[in-house]
């Protein structure tokens, strides 16, 4: 039988934490070149593709991949599938979910007395999306109270406490399906981090902010095209300070522009 060169699996899942750059050889192949283990893959339902050894496959965050590995020659082999969800579905078939951004790894190999070992690796690359949210202007307030010195109280706490600033960029990096890292350009220029979650942020139906020790929470609304409403309800937390105060409704709307990247 032919002799195959020998590969390490693992040293470089410790040198691969950055971005998703290609950074492979080819390996796992006969000395003629003939390959006796072969990685097949589908993402979203796409025809069925063979991963070359040593390739990169990128995968959006979200989506589902399928993997089939192929054996030649009668080969004993072991699949190993890293740092993504995984489910078996049949005889060397596995269902891929990239549930958050990231590196993974699938590594097919066999091991006997007589011969090196065969290997055939195949790097994923599992994309994040992003948005770019901007204010686009000042925030509108609606305080129907009955008394107008506790509508100037209420007007002056969420100044103070409950409003973003205009024209504010947040940049926003989906590492999960409900989560991920915030980069905030203020208005003089100064650079903030945090984070953020969202139900889905495929669709962003509400999204909650976290920078600097402050948080902001809000429902999104399209006005048109790439405008939207952020819109934070707070009546039941003015009730719950003025129990008194015959609040109907205490509430901030922000128009902004978000524009998603992929």
């Amino acid at each position: 039988m032919k002799l195959f060169r020998k590969i390490a699996l693992l040293p470089f899942l410790l040198s691969l934490v950055g971005g998703c750059n290609e950074n492979s050889e080819a390996t796992g192949q006969g000395e003629t070149g003939e390959e006796n283990i072969k990685i097949y893959y589908t993402l979203q339902g796409t025809a069925k593709q063979l991963a070359p050894d040593g390739d990169t496959i990128y995968v959006g965050l979200g989506d589902t991949m399928r993997v089939f590995v192929e054996i030649y020659d009668d080969l004993d082999v072991t699949v190993k599938i890293y740092l993504i969800e995984t489910e078996k579905t049949g005889d060397y078939e596995y269902l891929c979910i990239a549930k958050e951004a990231g590196w993974a790894f699938i590594t097919a190999y066999s091991a006997s007395s007589d011969l090196p070992d065969l290997t055939d690796e195949v790097h994923i690359c599992k994309t994040s999306i992003s948005y770019l949210l901007l204010v686009a202007a000042a925030p509108d307030f609606t305080i129907d109270v009955g008394d107008e010195i506790l509508r100037n109280k209420i007007e002056t706490d969420l100044e103070a406490n409950y409003t973003i600033d205009f024209y504010n960029f947040y940049t926003l990096t989906c590492n999960t399906a409900t989560s991920g890292g915030l980069q905030l350009v203020t208005a003089q220029n100064d650079t903030l981090y945090g984070t953020f979650t969202s139900s889905d942020v495929f669709t962003l139906p509400d999204l909650a902010l976290s920078y600097d020790n402050l948080s902001y929470s809000f429902t999104l609304e399209q006005k048109d095209s790439d405008y939207y409403y952020l819109t934070q309800d707070l009546t039941e937390a003015f009730r719950e300070k003025y129990p008194s105060g015959n609040i109907n409704e205490v509430s901030i709307k922000t128009l902004s522009i978000i524009d998603k990247k992929q």
